[in-house]
């Protein structure tokens, strides 16, 4: 007690060295233990707040926060004790002062941040209280709290825009996430207000909005804080938001204003769903968003979030909005991000009308004036007129098109085959050209799964000029490996029917003898093009595996490509490597010309396996050469048991890692007869960090 009295004194008396050595003794977590003696340092920390007031008016920094650290540590570790100590209120009243000290974080402060993890523990302390006590709890301090809504209100407004343009950008990032760490706090005061909260909160909205002198940074703080408290509604509190929501198109219209106010509709879309009399006048407000450069994207944001959470009360306005998203959407329209956001929405309210007829209705009025633009766009690639702007047009339309598809639902699979039938064939001369190119071929390869997806029953006719289009780029251009993802996705969503199956035989024989001979060079080249190819192996194998085991030869230059890809050092080839390798000895079991190929290849795969799990590949593969371990072990153990014998009875093989004896220990562990895939794991694992000399 006698350190603590002379550490306090100190303090009072400015002396910052004993700051930091009082802080770790109030805050240690066993302090509960002796409440006396928590009470002496509650008691003490009240005294200090007459020194905390000094230092402002004096501008003394250090000292300010010395004495914030002090007050915000105590109150953080010990919250249940603070409340229902005879200090209590004092204390509190003394946090509400840190959090209002006077400047702008953190350019003139930076000790106001330090009180918001307190206020959570105040308020959770609080919330927990049974009804009669949170009822005291509340009147004792229910004026802290209005006073600390003001104080929020206050602290997160930006400063005016000569001075924020002088800010450098951590300070200003600084700020940001200090306005995010206010509307957090917001959230866990209104859970424990409820309606009183809201009711502060418009009080000030409406108050500032009234008066013509205000300036925009007060409304725009205001409405960040009603945002804040979008998440915790109750039912009560319907007139409050109503009244508000509805107001929003009559504010004033500063630029950083109305982007909140947009953000804040989308907020509140869950809300509107129940209330759709309030959407109209929100929807103006959002389309005139739309229609700014600098609103444009908060509009997309807020009518996406409409779109999705409201989208069965929109489909009245689909008429309406229709000519207005086609020029949005439009080249000279809205820039890529939003022109897609917008599109993705408009899927999403067309998604919900009932009727295929309405919806293949708009769908044609929506895609016929971008038929034409598109037809364009395929007779200047047809000429070679090849322009990055061009490209970029088609990127565009592709990014469009994914959008809509995304948001559409199932029952309207066959409107989605429909249009992608009618455009595929003006995408057709671009994809010839440009597939080469990295960027173009992911957004185009994103766009066709995302609609073979979407319309799958459907999309029958495209799969041989997609196939052809596999075939085609990868003739011409092997670098360009991203065209074969579309293989994979054409194999795992239609291999397992009959009636496709020449098609993709075709194309699985095509894509293995032109990635075949240059597998080990095209690997080091560009990993990726190694884990799409056995991503492709892996899918084929899976969902039509009689078109891999009857390919004979094809299938044996396969399983070498797997082999090779087993000691690549990135995750995601021998990953996929692995996979392909472990399905195809599944296989095995019950096909003999799949069985004889992996008797062929299976010294090459263990030797490749057993050499990485001993000590030469990557810790993190290990649960990867596991699926092979365990597959053999499971179909081939015919195989598999001579084949290890003979390379672990060799002295040569891994002698410099481990003994013999800890070669035949590991022998014995894997054949172990009913070993799982748990021991399998510990087995190799203890194997693997032998021969690390672990």
């Amino acid at each position: 007690r006698e350190i603590l009295q002379c550490l306090f004194e100190g303090t009072a008396q400015g002396d910052l060295s004993y700051v930091d050595c009082l802080y770790e003794i109030i805050t240690h977590p066993n302090n509960h233990r002796f409440p006396t003696i928590l009470s002496e340092v509650a008691q003490n920390i009240v005294k200090l707040h007459s020194v905390f007031v000094q230092s402002k008016l004096d501008n003394s920094c250090d000292v300010s926060y010395g004495i914030c650290r002090i007050v915000t540590g105590f109150i953080e570790s010990h919250s249940t004790f603070v409340l229902k100590s005879g200090d209590g209120q004092s204390l509190v009243r003394f946090l509400l002062d840190v959090s209002a000290m006077p400047g702008l974080y953190p350019v003139d402060e930076d000790c106001s941040q330090m009180a918001f993890t307190p206020w959570n523990y105040v308020i959770d302390e609080l919330s927990d209280l049974p009804p009669p006590e949170k009822t005291t709890a509340l009147a004792t301090y229910g004026h802290v709290f209005t006073e600390l809504t003001l104080t929020f209100c206050r602290k997160m407004q930006f400063p005016s825009e000569e001075q924020y343009s002088t800010w450098d950008k951590d300070s200003k990032d600084e700020f940001l996430s200090y306005r995010e760490d206010i509307g957090d706090n917001m959230l866990y005061l209104h859970g424990f207000l409820g309606t009183r909260c809201l009711e502060e909160l418009c009080q000030i909205f409406n108050r500032v909005v009234a008066d013509e002198q205000s300036a925009w940074q007060s409304v725009e703080a205001v409405v960040f804080l009603l945002r804040s408290v979008s998440g915790n509604l109750i039912s009560e509190e319907d007139a409050l938001v109503a009244s508000f929501l509805s107001s929003f198109p009559q504010v004033q219209s500063h630029p950083n204003v109305t982007y909140r106010l947009l953000l804040t509709v989308g907020a509140y879309s869950p809300w509107l769903n129940d209330h759709p009399d309030v959407i109209p006048g929100l929807i103006n407000l959002v389309w005139s968003g739309l229609s700014r450069p600098d609103l444009a994207p908060p509009a997309a944001v807020a009518f996406k979030d409409l779109s999705q959470e409201c989208s069965t009360h929109l489909t009245s306005i689909l008429d309406g909005i229709l000519p207005d998203a086609l020029c949005f959407t439009g080249e000279s329209g809205l820039p890529d991000r939003e022109a897609c956001r917008l599109m993705q929405s408009v899927g999403h309210i067309l998604a919900e009308v009932p009727v295929d007829e309405t919806v293949s209705d708009y769908l044609q009025r929506l895609y016929q004036p971008r038929f034409e633009s598109l037809k364009k766009l395929s007779r200047t690639t047809l000429d070679l007129q090849i322009t990055n702007e061009y490209r970029q047009s088609v990127v565009r339309e592709l990014n469009l098109l994914q959008s809509l598809c995304f948001a559409m639902t199932d029952h309207q699979q066959k409107l989605i085959g429909n249009l992608f039938g009618q455009v595929w064939p003006l995408f057709y001369c671009a994809v010839a050209v440009w597939i080469q190119d990295d960027a173009f071929s992911e957004v185009f390869v994103r766009c066709v799964t995302t609609g073979m997806r979407a319309s799958q029953s459907f999309f029958q006719p495209l799969i041989e000029p997609l196939s052809e289009i596999i075939m085609f780029t990868l003739n011409r251009h092997l670098e360009a490996s991203r065209i074969i993802e579309l293989g994979s996705a054409l194999m795992t969503m239609f291999g397992y029917d009959v009636q496709n199956r020449t098609i993709l035989r075709k194309l699985y024989t095509e894509v293995v003898s032109i990635v075949s001979p240059n597998f080990e060079i095209a690997l080091k080249k560009d990993p990726d093009f190694g884990h799409r190819v056995m991503q492709f192996a892996s899918t084929t194998i899976k969902s039509c595996s009689s078109i891999v085991v009857e390919s004979g030869e094809d299938a044996l230059r396969l399983l070498l490509c797997g082999v090779k890809a087993l000691s690549a050092p990135e995750d995601a080839v021998v990953l996929w490597a692995c996979r392909f390798l472990a399905n195809f000895v599944a296989a095995s079991a019950t096909n003999a010309v799949a069985r004889s190929l992996v008797e062929l290849s299976a010294k090459d795969m263990l030797i490749a396996v057993f050499r990485s799990v001993g000590g030469f590949g990557l810790r993190t593969h290990l649960r990867h050469y596991q699926l092979i371990i365990y597959e053999m072990r499971r179909h081939a153990l015919a195989i598999l048991e001579p084949v290890m014998k003979g390379l672990f009875g060799d002295p040569g093989f891994l002698s410099r890692e481990v003994d013999e004896a800890q070669k035949a220990n590991f022998v014995r562990g894997v054949l172990r007869e009913g070993i799982n895939k748990s021991r399998l794991s510990e087995v190799v694992t203890t194997f693997f960090n032998h021969c690390k000399g672990y």
